[in-house]
């Protein structure tokens, strides 16, 4: 098949070492970029790419989307030139309801909704640091069989679940907490050995379960004890791409996270205070100052 990656950051760079070579790839990129460099159990892995052009329009098969919330509306045009009525779309990025961004150019059932499970540094030396194989998240439908077949599988596990909603907020609600607090704070995860930092990360989790449970996800209380288990186990140098996207001076993708979170909240009449005060502070971080 024809696939088309669009986006070769940190998740996108590893998804380009999970695709099958028996496939034709077409890589699109805003910057230019002509190796792919990834760390992954202590070995290098490095992939020599050319660019393509959208102009050229390849009919493309299936196009891979690892754009952050904040590049879309600049990636308007790429999109509309990419994107055919046989082309078939999975969107890798956080946040809730993310086929949306994508129905102005294909119907809904060309369109699949990824959860990546990814954890992936950039080092100082400009290579990503994969800490483990990439889990992806998808409800099952008629072209999942075929977005199975762009990958290794021993790169890569693809799980088809249920009840996807509730799925999606788990992972918002996480990257959430994690990521803002490790962004406003502009430290790694060594700083959760502080009680009262990690009684905060409960507080803002406690929140985003209320509005969760509200807009119709399944979450039982074993989730928050989950999280908390979780943090503990993470390293000290672990951060987030949230933390990343500061360091870099990017914008932080906030309405992907705490600001979604807020907004649904408040349609619900449902108080998220703590995450409401986030989006305040992170919207000043990327000089946007909005109140969600």
């Amino acid at each position: 098949m024809k696939v088309g990656l669009l986006g070769i950051g940190a998740i996108g760079s590893v998804i380009a070492h999970c695709i099958d070579s028996a496939h034709d790839i077409y890589y699109y990129n805003r910057s230019d970029k002509t190796t792919i460099e990834i760390i992954k159990g202590g070995a290098l892995y490095s992939k020599n790419i050319v660019l393509s052009d959208a102009a050229e329009n390849v009919p493309l098969d299936w196009l891979l989307i690892c754009l952050k919330e904040y590049h879309y509306k600049e990636a308007h045009g790429i999109l509309q030139s990419l994107i055919t009525q046989q082309t078939k779309v999975a969107v890798i990025r956080n946040g809730i309801n993310i086929k949306e961004s994508i129905l102005k150019y294909t119907s809904a059932d060309n369109i699949i909704e990824c959860i990546i499970d990814c954890p992936t540094q950039l080092q100082s030396d400009g290579v990503y640091h994969n800490l483990y194989d990439p889990i992806i998240k998808l409800e099952s439908g008629i072209i999942t069989p075929s977005f199975r077949r762009l990958f290794i599988p021993r790169l890569l596990k693809i799980i088809e679940v249920e009840d996807y909603h509730t799925e999606s907020w788990k992972k918002l609600i996480e990257s959430s907490a994690l990521g803002s607090i490790l962004c406003l704070t502009g430290q790694t995860c060594w700083i959760f050995r502080d009680l009262e930092v990690v009684n905060i990360y409960g507080r803002i989790v406690d929140e985003s379960i209320n509005a969760a449970i509200a807009d119709g996800a399944q979450i039982g209380p074993e989730f928050k004890t989950q999280l908390l288990e979780k943090i503990k186990k993470y390293p000290d140098d672990k951060g987030s791409s949230m933390l990343t996207d500061r360091k870099k001076g990017q914008p932080i993708e906030l309405y992907a996270k705490n600001g979604i979170i807020s907004k649904i909240a408040k349609s619900h009449n449902i108080n998220t205070e703590l995450n409401d005060t986030i989006s305040l502070l992170l919207s000043y971080i990327n000089k946007e100052p909005q109140k969600y």
